[in-house]
């Protein structure tokens, strides 16, 4: 088992190193510039200042540098990150000393140490996740304040979902066919086909402030009124309170996949062998369920968990824009419109690697729940 984790870990380690650059590629073939942004948002520079503070946004933001230590060109063409005259001048040399269409062939351009991704993955491994380029801040700064509502958000959906998917599975499951499972079977399918912006934008003009209703806050996590200064009881009863409607839609995207899953599992379970024989001792059907039919249904949907959990966090992007909740899925949209790299290669690794940690929970959950797994690892 223990080796078995080990793997795991390096594994989730390398598929996070793989997503970073991923991420450092994506953010390359992205659109605009960053620096010609910021200064435009400052003042309006006349066209002969504003390739000087071009130049010095890029120094000073680190877009002068190549982003990775590779990067494609050709000796007539050389990559705009060849800022060095000398350099820049063998290269126009060669390109005319082999003349006709060598000179035009793409080539690999070895860049070494010195290129955006290795300052930023070096000061990384120190703690330095950089400074944001709309507000100057630190990342990590921004995003210790963004997860702990992202993470929350999630892990409470999931919880519910959890115990939704349970309880209707196992009643469904049981009632194979019945009037109560056609009427379920049908409203989830129904409920699995709305897309989740969808939903939000229903839940807040039904149940919304301002709605037809008018039951929930319709953003935020706070009242306006809140005060430090109440008693903690009241003050999370403020928070949960702005939370019913996202996490609402996170529940409602989320219970039909599931509750299929706990149904098929149940119904299948329910006319085995093992609960014939569980029958045959005499054990009651209510044992039988809890005791040895939920334990061995819950196994695919914890299989499903990890995978939802990443899900939960890039559907965080549109559940958190429309109802206003300052989280990671927020950061990420805000970065996007402000071309704000940093922040948007943070949060997807972040993201990323709270993925990876899901998944290796779910493999721990289940070797506790099924030993047969847990004697299959330890033997390897």
């Amino acid at each position: 088992m223990g080796r078995y984790l080990l793997r795991r870990i390096a594994g989730g380690l390398m598929l996070v190193f793989l997503l970073s650059c991923f991420g450092f590629a994506l953010r390359s073939c992205m659109p605009g510039d960053p620096a010609l942004q910021r200064i435009l948002e400052e003042y309006a520079p006349s066209p002969i200042e504003l390739d000087r503070e071009l130049a010095l946004y890029r120094a000073r933001m680190g877009l002068d540098l190549p982003p990775f230590y590779v990067g494609l060109g050709t000796w007539a063409d050389p990559p705009r990150w060849e800022s060095d005259p000398a350099r820049r001048a063998e290269m126009l040399h060669r390109a005319r000393s082999e003349g006709g269409w060598r000179a035009y062939v793409p080539r690999i351009f070895w860049y070494g140490t010195e290129n955006q991704y290795h300052r930023w993955l070096m000061g990384l491994l120190r703690g330095d996740w950089g400074v944001s380029y709309r507000d100057g801040r630190p990342v990590w700064a921004l995003l210790r304040e963004r997860l702990p509502v992202t993470a929350g958000l999630s892990l409470l959906s999931l919880l519910i979902v959890l115990l939704l998917a349970l309880l209707i599975g196992a009643y469904t499951g049981r009632r194979r066919f019945s009037v109560v499972d056609r009427i379920t079977t049908v409203g989830l399918l129904g409920l699995h086909a709305l897309p989740s912006f969808w939903l939000a934008t229903m839940l807040l003009l039904l149940f919304g402030a301002g709605g037809v209703l008018g039951w929930f806050p319709t953003g935020g996590l706070i009242s306006p009124e809140h005060r430090p200064e109440w008693p903690a009881m009241r003050r999370l009863g403020d928070v949960l309170w702005h939370l019913v409607l996202p996490i609402s839609v996170y529940v409602l995207s989320a219970l039909p996949y599931a509750t299929r899953q706990v149904r098929q599992a149940v119904s299948e379970l329910m006319a085995s062998e093992l609960v014939l024989a569980l029958r045959a001792r005499g054990l009651s059907e209510r044992r039988i369920l809890f005791r040895h039919v939920l334990p061995l249904a819950a196994l695919p949907v914890l299989t499903w968990l990890g995978g939802m959990f990443s899900g939960l966090l890039s559907g965080s992007v549109i559940v958190e824009t429309i109802f206003s909740i300052p989280g990671m899925g927020a950061a990420a949209y805000e970065a996007i419109l402000g071309r704000d790299y940093p922040v948007l290669v943070a949060v997807l690794l972040l993201g990323g690697a709270m993925t990876v940690l899901s998944l290796l929970v779910v493999d721990l959950l289940y070797a506790w729940v099924d030993p047969r797994i847990r004697l299959a690892r330890e033997a390897e």
